[in-house]
């Protein structure tokens, strides 16, 4: 099996509870190494477009919701900067603490 995009193992304590802030192909490669490897619970996921995504293993919501998970982190598990930079602002908006959000921020990696 190959991924793109390596999950951030480094950054998030084994046994956490996270919930993945995009749903695109890095935030599913993300959920598909984290069920691969029991290494933490994906409490869910959260995108604008949360009705798409209806197949996958953990629930998907909007990020208006995000507040309503008990999380240990987030991860954002979007590429672009500015879109980081974005929905960083909503998490704190909504009272998610800086520390809790984690950064996409490795290059394309594949893993054989």
């Amino acid at each position: 099996m190959k991924f793109n995009h390596l999950f951030p193992f480094g950054r998030i304590s084994q046994g956490s509870h996270i919930v993945i802030y995009g749903a695109g192909s890095i935030g599913r490669a993300y959920l598909q190494q984290v069920l691969m490897t029991d290494y933490c619970t994906v409490v869910c996921m959260s995108d604008r477009h949360a009705d798409v995504y209806e197949d996958l293993a953990v629930p998907v919501i909007t990020p208006d919701r995000i507040h309503e998970k008990a999380f240990d982190r987030v991860v954002l598990a979007v590429k672009s900067a500015e879109t980081r930079k974005v929905f960083r602002s909503i998490l704190v908006a909504q009272g998610v603490p800086e520390e809790k959000i984690v950064e996409w921020e490795e290059p394309n990696v594949s893993i054989h």
